[in-house]
């Protein structure tokens, strides 16, 4: 029992952090032509970090099985990533 509390704590965490991140890169993109030079190169070299813990999130789901709410919450977590590595992409074409 103490195990399956554990590895759901983790999702949440996971999906936490990731949910966070994307709302800050949202943030960010609406904010972009007004940030500095130097703010706007930090996010983009901090942003492999955000990268890193994405595919620490997908190891941890293959040994996760998740229950059909975490599924549903996963879904939309993988949709906004999609939508944040597009934005992400946006950035650096911005910033060239």
């Amino acid at each position: 029992m103490a195990e399956v509390a554990r590895a759901l704590h983790k999702f949440d965490y996971y999906v936490d952090y990731v949910e966070n991140r994307l709302a800050e890169l949202e943030e960010m993109s609406q904010s972009w032509d007004s940030q500095s030079a130097e703010d706007r190169g930090d996010f983009l070299l901090e942003w492999p970090v955000v990268e890193e813990m994405i595919a620490a999130f997908q190891r941890f789901l293959e040994t996760y099985r998740l229950a059909p709410g975490e599924q549903k919450r996963y879904q939309q977590v993988v949709e906004r990533i999609a939508q944040g590595r597009a934005i992400v992409d946006d950035l650096w074409k911005r910033s060239e």
